[in-house]
């Protein structure tokens, strides 16, 4: 009976180490933003090596909480990962821009992602196969490893309260910093620029600045829809002084694409 209890004890340890790994595994796909921005990014938020470990953990705890007062321990884990999956396009572009650029996406960024034509994203592929076929491999290992997370499973009371303590030091320290910077700048609206310090810093995370990327496109989509309302009063007010030996040069946006340009284009 003892022997059997053992061993029944030993498999049920085996699962739940297989359940940490998985979802620590899930976790790391969604951190992969989060991750090359702090070993590649150009930035002030990761310019050390303190603020690129303050970065990771403030980064870590949007990523593995519901809401910033809550565990994964009182939201069904499954569950999360799943709601998360219409980002993953999002975690790549991130990914794509800082591989690039060095520095994270912006709600432009986003917007192209929905504006652009079968033309544009052709033209992207085609230079990019590589990144395309880890796009694949993004997509399919996130969803498996999805199919493997048990409904029931939750953290260990131990761990959820570490990275509760650990994520709450770090925010509390970037909310004091920032209340700090909105001061220093002599602010008629502490609230206002604090509120504005911290949303730079959470646009640059992965999932929730994601999150507030799409709502600024969609902010800026309702303004475009208003464009011709706002602007039919607008003009350049321009005029030419001297028309002799001046030659005008006009590039309209979206033909100003390397195929429709000559050799000193």
């Amino acid at each position: 009976m003892g022997v059997f209890l053992a061993n029944n004890s030993l498999v049920q340890m085996d699962k739940i180490t297989k359940q940490y790994i998985i979802i620590f595994s899930l976790l790391l796909l969604l951190s992969l933003p989060n991750i090359l921005f702090v070993l590649v990014g150009k930035d002030s938020a990761v310019i050390n090596i303190i603020k690129q470990i303050a970065f990771l953990i403030y980064s870590l705890s949007l990523v593995s909480k519901k809401k910033p007062t809550e565990s994964l321990n009182t939201f069904k884990l499954k569950l999360f990962f799943k709601l998360l999956i219409p980002l993953l396009p999002f975690a790549l572009l991130d990914i794509f821009v800082i591989k690039i650029t060095g520095t994270q996406s912006t709600p432009m960024h986003y917007y192209s992602f929905f504006a652009t034509n079968i033309s544009e994203a052709l033209e992207l592929i085609s230079g990019n196969l590589l990144f395309v076929i880890f796009a694949v491999l993004y997509f399919v290992i996130y969803l498996l490893l999805i199919s493997k997370v048990r409904n029931d499973f939750k953290f260990n009371k131990y761990f959820s309260r570490l990275m509760i303590l650990s994520s709450s030091i770090v925010a509390f320290t970037f909310l004091v910093r920032d209340v700090k910077m909105a001061y220093s700048s002599d602010s008629n609206n502490v609230i206002r620029d604090t509120s504005a310090h911290f949303f730079i810093k959470l646009n640059k995370t992965f999932p929730l600045g994601s999150i507030s990327k799409l709502f600024g496109v969609y902010e800026g989509i309702k303004m475009s829809n208003k464009f011709e309302d706002n602007t039919k009063d607008f003009s350049y007010q321009t005029s030419v002084i001297d028309d002799i030996n001046k030659t005008i040069v006009l590039v309209i946006g979206e033909t100003a694409r390397k195929n429709n340009f000559q050799i000193y284009g």
